[in-house]
């Protein structure tokens, strides 16, 4: 099962303040559906909301490969202009 790390705001937000997740996914695409799971909602807004990393890489592809040890750091997006 992958790792997730869940920054705030996103871990009180979604998952009832719990900032650390497992989750059984081949892809982002599929962690983020699990999330959604855990975290009614999540998937609706994660793609404007939150940013992926895996193993300490962002990642914008979600088709992106986990494996069985993969972390994966759910980040709030950061806003600037």
């Amino acid at each position: 099962m992958a790792r997730v790390v869940v920054m705030p705001p996103l871990d009180d937000e979604f998952f009832g303040g719990r900032d650390r997740l497992e989750v059984e996914a081949a892809n982002l695409f599929a962690a983020v559906r699990e999330l959604d799971r855990l975290g009614p909602g999540f998937a609706e807004v994660a793609q404007v909301r939150a940013t992926l990393a895996v193993d300490g890489v962002v990642v914008p592809d979600w088709s992106t490969p986990l494996d069985a040890d993969s972390e994966v750091i759910l980040l709030p997006r950061v806003g600037g202009g």
